[in-house]
């Protein structure tokens, strides 16, 4: 006995919501890589301060910060395509890296991490694509009641208890 077909999703037909989804999955990726990539960075300098790497090793830790942020610069430069600005976001990394030639051979790695990093945050900023990787913003909405609510009982409970001890409340004829 075979077992039954399964059915295949018509991929022709737009379903809600799904392609929002996607792009806030690959924003939030983005984030984590652009984290991740900083951490890198920032690890990989301490080492190299303290002379710990080989240089076959430090070789390794450059070209995986490197191609990260390929990856990362690849999916901005899709995103600034799709909203017709794929222009200016390649010059504003042409003009992030127009110093890197006159740089110090030993600063050029840093300054190449740190300035196309930046300028792919921009981008993701003025194109409000940027999202938070921490927790979503405080609702001082919802905190204003629970404090405007835990002061009304309070209240209630003073009053109660001046009432059972005999004591006039004011609110009272």
């Amino acid at each position: 006995m075979m077992p039954p077909k399964r059915k295949s999703r018509d991929f022709s037909e737009p379903v809600v919501g799904d392609s929002v989804e996607r792009v806030q999955v690959t924003l939030l990726d983005l984030a984590h890589r652009i984290e991740r990539i900083r951490s890198n960075y920032e690890q990989y300098r301490s080492r190299a301060a303290l002379h710990i790497m080989s240089p076959p090793e430090k070789n390794e830790r450059k070209e995986r910060i490197r191609a990260s942020i390929e990856i990362v610069e690849e999916q901005c430069k899709g995103f600034a395509r799709n909203r017709g600005a794929e222009a200016d976001f390649r010059l504003g990394l042409k003009y992030a890296r127009r110093h890197y030639g006159m740089k110090p051979r030993r600063k050029r790695f840093g300054y190449y991490v740190t300035r196309t990093i930046s300028e792919m945050e921009r981008f993701l900023e003025a194109e409000r694509l940027l999202l938070n990787v921490d927790q979503p913003p405080f609702n001082w909405l919802e905190a204003f009641w629970t404090e405007i609510e835990q002061r009304e009982d309070e209240a209630r409970s003073a009053k109660r208890e001046l009432a059972r001890k005999g004591q006039r409340t004011g609110d009272e004829k």
